[in-house]
């Protein structure tokens, strides 16, 4: 009996798991409808940027650190797809981990965050988790 019982359980998996990737394989993400242009979003996001900098300790972009992840973004969005943003990378001179976006393509990413990644693989996750391509 109890056999028959796995069995049956078994088989609705198999069938269950059959129809639901044929269901995903043909699912297509609706895209966001953004109310600005995308001018409209690079005006707004240097706004934010120039605040960014009026608040934060950015480090200079002739830096080595800021110039190693500037480096990297330019891999990242080369291979990114979607639409081709002009990003533009930045260090925070920060022990926090994190990194954030601004609307227009300025990124952020604090110095403990690429203190605290083991591999430039880990590092890349994060901000390609940053970057908009869609």
């Amino acid at each position: 009996m109890r056999f028959d019982g796995l069995k049956r359980w078994l088989v609705a998996v198999v069938l269950l798991a059959g129809c639901g990737s044929s269901a995903f394989a043909r699912f297509e993400p609706v895209t966001c409808k953004n109310a600005f242009t995308i001018e409209q979003e690079q005006v707004e996001g240097a706004k934010v940027a120039a605040q960014v900098y009026q608040q934060m300790p950015v480090l200079p972009d002739s830096d080595p650190v800021s110039r190693y992840i500037q480096r990297l973004g330019v891999k990242l969005v080369a291979q990114a797809p979607g639409y081709k943003w002009q990003y533009n990378f930045h260090v925070v001179a920060s022990e926090d981990i994190n990194a954030f976006a601004l609307p227009g393509g300025s990124i952020f990413v604090n110095l403990g965050t690429i203190q605290a990644a083991e591999t430039e693989a880990q590092l890349a996750g994060v901000m390609a988790h940053e970057t908009r391509t869609w």
